[in-house]
């Protein structure tokens, strides 16, 4: 098989911070659904909230597909699903669910969990599993 691309993680990590300071100040400024309808007149048009609050996914799922085509343009499609892809979407999944979620969450253990064992134990397993011997 042959060597993939290596991966711009500064450029995820940009990403994946945007839209958690995005989601963050959106909490912050009071967006409800209460306050969708509310509007403002952006570069001359009327705009809405949730119209704001949709472009936000729309522009991220309109991206997406703009990178998978890109990659089937370079002649790079995937073979399958890679495995830092999956732990990514697994914990992305996780922290979607603890959106609006109580910080006395029962599950905190296991977030913790999971944090220090991806920080730690987890990848001290994984460099000792592929060190050459």
């Amino acid at each position: 098989m042959p060597k993939l691309p290596a991966t711009d993680w500064d450029r995820i990590r940009k990403i994946f911070a945007a839209a958690v300071d995005f989601c963050e100040q959106m909490e912050a400024l009071g967006y409800s659904e209460e306050a969708r309808t509310q509007s403002a007149l952006i570069d001359g048009t009327k705009v809405s909230a949730h119209e704001v609050v949709t472009s936000a996914w729309s522009i991220a799922e309109a991206t997406r597909y703009t990178v998978i085509r890109s990659r089937h343009d370079a002649d790079n499609d995937l073979p399958y699903v890679p495995e830092t892809a999956r732990i990514i979407t697994a914990a992305a999944g996780v922290c979607a669910e603890l959106v609006h979620n109580d910080r006395k969450l029962a599950a905190a253990a296991r977030i913790d969990y999971l944090t220090t064992w991806l920080e730690s134990d987890g990848l001290k397993a994984l460099k000792e599993t592929l060190e050459k011997p």
